[in-house]
């Protein structure tokens, strides 16, 4: 949740123009990691033996866990277009964006591991534990496009 700013702009030249936008967005960014796993053991002959936790997901770090940060969105885009006639324009173009406070599934992996947790009794320390890591994230774009105005 937040608000934007930014501008637009366009300034032609004979029959070719330029379009372009900048804004940045500004505001709370919602983060939720749910952990959860189930292990089933089934011996020869016997019923199914079904325990909450897996390799990577045992009571040390199982839950729901979620908090929210302040993380600035930009976003850059700039168009160079062709009118063909005074209706019909090609255009070709350009986009960037960046997310600050981006958290990724992979990045909250934890690889600190003591699997006595899955049958107790628990030998040693209780991990893995939960721990958020923020990253960025950038996206690009090209566009190629024809329009055709009525």
């Amino acid at each position: 949740n937040g608000g934007e700013l930014g501008f637009k702009f366009e300034t032609q030249f004979q029959r070719w123009s330029i379009d372009g936008l900048m804004k940045v967005g500004l505001g709370g960014m919602y983060q939720e990691a749910n952990i959860w796993g189930r292990t089933t053991v089934t011996p020869p002959g016997s019923a199914p033996d079904v325990r909450e936790g897996d390799l990577y997901a045992l009571p040390s770090n199982i839950g729901t866990y979620s908090r929210n940060k302040f993380a600035v969105v930009p976003e850059v885009r700039l168009n160079l277009n062709y009118c063909i006639t005074p209706s019909w324009r090609v255009n070709v173009g350009y986009t960037f964006m960046y997310w600050s406070e981006v958290v990724r599934a992979a990045s909250l992996v934890n690889p600190e591991l003591n699997v006595t947790q899955l049958l107790p009794p628990v030998i040693g320390p209780a991990v893995p534990t939960f721990t958020f890591v923020n990253g960025d994230l950038w996206a690009q774009g090209l566009n190629f496009g024809t329009e055709l105005r009525f």
